[in-house]
């Protein structure tokens, strides 16, 4: 992607992003279908806890 893009190229590449933004929210939708998921079971996780430490690392 170009940083220089003149307002015509924009508008074609927003254009572009909106059309694939629609095709995959339609495969998304399919697929939930298609697994029989609900949108609470096919959201990301939220945020864990990966770890627990007592003290600072390194010597001490």
């Amino acid at each position: 992607m170009k940083d220089d893009l003149q307002p015509a190229e924009l508008a074609e590449e927003l254009t572009e992003l909106r059309e694939l933004t629609t095709q995959l929210r339609t495969e998304n939708a399919r697929l939930l279908r298609l697994l029989e998921l609900t949108p609470k079971q096919a959201a990301p996780p939220g945020p864990i806890q990966t770890g627990f430490f007592e003290a600072h690392p390194g010597p001490g």
